[in-house]
């Protein structure tokens, strides 16, 4: 092979791998249990509008390309409205996951309406006076009955209900040998994630 038919082989090779496809984005959905569940999920755009729908087969999902811009995923949380997962942005050869676990308790359902008030995204991340990220920890939130618990990195992801009649809601934060604490939350809006970083002190 000469060196001009070398270069043009070279180069094609090169655009082809430059273009290789890629799914932008893959959504796991499990009930409380863990067990992969089959419920609706919706793309929306930063205007909040749908982009692209799909059902959950397996308990996942894809949503290979979309526009520019941040996006937001859309869960059906069963009877209990929806769990949505925010500031999705499509990046150039990464595939993103996003891991919703479905919360809906019973005596929320109510014959298709909604009977859940609105609620914010929640992001705590737990950690000891050391840093010690703490994967043992748990957030206890207003009106559920299981605590959110933290992933091996300490985070803790969930929502809160909003906030009525100018009462702060309380979550309670804890973990295995050490004191617990609280975070009071006064407001907070839908389309603003609650972050907070949480540091325990061990138990004397």
């Amino acid at each position: 092979m000469n060196v001009s038919r070398l270069c043009v082989f070279l180069l094609v090779c090169g655009l082809r791998l430059a273009a290789s496809d890629f799914c932008a984005l893959q959504v796991t959905v499990v009930d409380s249990s863990g067990q992969p569940a089959s419920v609706p999920v919706a793309l929306l755009d930063s205007k909040g509008e749908v982009v692209e729908g799909a059902v959950t087969r397996g308990g996942h999902t894809q949503f290979c390309d979309f526009g520019f811009g941040l996006h937001s995923v859309r869960v059906q949380n069963r009877d209990c409205g929806f769990i949505v997962r925010d500031r999705v942005l499509l990046v150039n050869g990464v595939t993103q996951e996003v891991r919703v676990t479905l919360d809906c308790k019973q005596g929320e359902e109510a014959s298709g309406v909604l009977t859940v008030s609105p609620s914010c995204p929640l992001y705590l991340r737990v950690q000891s006076d050391s840093a010690e990220k703490l994967s043992g920890a748990s957030a206890t939130v207003p009106d559920r009955v299981e605590p959110y618990r933290a992933d091996v990195y300490g985070r803790i992801f969930g929502r809160i209900r909003k906030p009525s009649s100018g009462v702060p809601a309380t979550i309670m934060i804890g973990a295995p040998g050490y004191v617990s604490s609280s975070i009071a939350i006064a407001a907070c809006s839908a389309s603003e994630q609650i972050e907070r970083l949480v540091t325990l002190k061990p138990l004397r």
